[in-house]
Parts: C-alpha cells; sequence; structure tokens
C-alpha cells in the first residue's frame, strides 16, 4: 500500500495540490474532476505558517490544505501525536490530560477521532490484501468475565448455539468471502463452538465455506508431553493464539500480567511510526469500509451513544 511518509501539514503550497474534492456529494470526491485553483491562503494561532486555501472547479466550494490533514479544527494539533502514544501505552485519559496540561474531554475527543481514523486506516489496509489462498484461522476473542467457550456443559444439558455469537462469525465470513477468487472456497480453521456451525446454516455462505473445527483437547499436568490431538490443535490455531497473547499483554482490559510491551509481528519491513500514520485524512466516502465497521465509526453499535457530528468528523 503506498503511504506518504511526511505529513501534510508539513508539505510545502508550491508542492501540494488536493487529490480530490473533500465535499461529498461533489462528483470529484469519487472520481476525477477539472481540478482546483489557488484561491490565497490563511494562518491560525497555532501556526504561523500560512495556510493555501484552493477553488473547486467542479462545486465551486473552497477547501485548504490542512482539510487533508488529521489536525483539521484542532486548536492544540501537538497533542495528537502524544495523547495516541500514551493510548497504546496504556495510559488513561485522567492521566493524559494530567501530563499534556489539558482538559480530559480534550483527550477524549481525540481518542475519539483517532479511532475513527484507525478504522478507515485498516479498510483501506485490508483493501490492499491479496486474494485469500490458504486457510484462515478464525477464533472470538473474550475475556474471563463471563462463561468460557471451552467449559463443558453441565450432566443432562445440551449446548446451546448463543445467537450474537452466530451472527458475529456469520458477519466476519460474509466479509472474507469477497476476498476470494471465484473458484477458491473458504477455509476457516476453529475451535469446537458449535455456533460456527450454526453461522454456516446461512444460504449465503455455506456453499463457499469448508469449515475445519479442531475442539481444545483435555491436557494433562504442566510439563507431560503432548497428545497427538493437542499437537494438532496448537498447530492449526497458532496463529490466533499468538494474536490473543499480543492483545493480553498490550491493552489494559485484557492484561493478566503486567507485561505491557508489544511484539513484532512482521507485517510491514520496518516500524510506522504515528506521524506517518496520521499524515493524511482518510475520508469515510472513499474507503471501503465494511457495514459492522461502519457502525461503529457513525457511533450507531451502542444503543445510547450520541449521534456522531458529520460536519467536523473525519
Amino acid at each position: 500500500m503506498r503511504w506518504p511518509n511526511e505529513p501534510v501539514q508539513n508539505v510545502r503550497p508550491s508542492r501540494f495540490m488536493p487529490p480530490f474534492c473533500p465535499w461529498p456529494k461533489c462528483r470529484a470526491h469519487r472520481s476525477p474532476g477539472q481540478g482546483f485553483y489557488r484561491n490565497g491562503s490563511y494562518r491560525t494561532k497555532c501556526s504561523p505558517k500560512r495556510i493555501p486555501r484552493y477553488l473547486c472547479l467542479d462545486c465551486k466550494r473552497t477547501c485548504s490544505r490542512q482539510t487533508f490533514s488529521t489536525t483539521y479544527y484542532l486548536k492544540r494539533p501537538a497533542l495528537q501525536i502524544p495523547i495516541a502514544s500514551g493510548l497504546t501505552a496504556c495510559s488513561c485519559h485522567r492521566q493524559l490530560a494530567r501530563s499534556l496540561h489539558c482538559a480530559k474531554t480534550s483527550v477524549n475527543r481525540q481518542a475519539e477521532r483517532l479511532g475513527r481514523h484507525a478504522i478507515l486506516f485498516h479498510a483501506r489496509c485490508c483493501a490492499h490484501l491479496p486474494a485469500l489462498a490458504e486457510p484462515v484461522v478464525h477464533d472470538h476473542f473474550e475475556t474471563f468475565i463471563g462463561r468460557r467457550p471451552d467449559r463443558k456443559p453441565e450432566s443432562g444439558t445440551t449446548v446451546r448455539v448463543e445467537r450474537s455469537y452466530a451472527k458475529s462469525i456469520t458477519r466476519s465470513i460474509q466479509g472474507l468471502i469477497p476476498k476470494l477468487s471465484e473458484s477458491d472456497r473458504l477455509v476457516p480453521r476453529t475451535d469446537g463452538r458449535t455456533d460456527y456451525r450454526a453461522a454456516l446454516h446461512d444460504d449465503t455462505i455455506g456453499v463457499r465455506v469448508d469449515l475445519q473445527a479442531f475442539p481444545n483437547p483435555v491436557r494433562g499436568p504442566k510439563g507431560t508431553p503432548r497428545s497427538p490431538e493437542v499437537v494438532a490443535r496448537d498447530f492449526a490455531m497458532f496463529p490466533i493464539d499468538q494474536l490473543h497473547q499480543l492483545l493480553r499483554h498490550t491493552c489494559s482490559n485484557h492484561k493478566r500480567e503486567a507485561i505491557a510491551f508489544g511484539r513484532r509481528l512482521g507485517l510491514t519491513e520496518e516500524r510506522w511510526r504515528f506521524d506517518r500514520i496520521l499524515a493524511r485524512r482518510l475520508f469515510v466516502k472513499r474507503e471501503p469500509v465494511p457495514e459492522s465497521a461502519l457502525r461503529v465509526y457513525q457511533k450507531l453499535w451502542t444503543r445510547g451513544l450520541p449521534r456522531l457530528a458529520l460536519r467536523h468528523a473525519g
């Protein structure tokens, strides 16, 4: 995926030209338009440099270089990267507010903005992935607040299919099927949970999926040799087990121990800094965001939350 190394606010005005119209209803927002004219400049209190403005020749609306920056409409743009670093280091909002000498609500709004950018950035990265040509290890990440998925039912009872899990699995598989070529089939490797088989009863996905289930076998005391069933299960579910360890060791709400440092996954050739990840603003109308992620982006997943203000939302 091609992504700039330098933040857009550091690009010289002579070298910058809007790549598209930021107005969602303009036809030049998603397709090539007639271009832009330079339309003056302005200054802000937080930056002494002049920010160029441009006129869209299609909708006759104006925009600026700052429109394409993740720091648009921010009175203190220098807080964005420290807040992003602090959140990944498991700092709470009040701690960040005290350390950065700002209000807690400022950290809250910045965290929401960073989360929306992460959703769009993740969608763009997934759009550049090649077609699936290998099995996919699928497992739900759970905490230990509720019942464990591998807990055996009591005697005289049957395992019930949880509707919420089945719907979640259906959404996940529906998002993976478009990544297949027309002749391939999706091969998910899962544990022995019955919700996976219940999700495959959906006619839209069942014909394209070959399920491989690896139930969690009974393990002996620590240090005893692993049985063939345990070896097969660990080999098949190794990627998802590593991901769960990464999440539990780096996210405060999932930690089991006080180990808070990241592991290298080898997804990129070099480490990406936050100034590169936040180099460009992403627009929701231009990114292939899945329906479930779009509901999170628009604050529609949890009932009772205030609606997202689309005027200044990135």
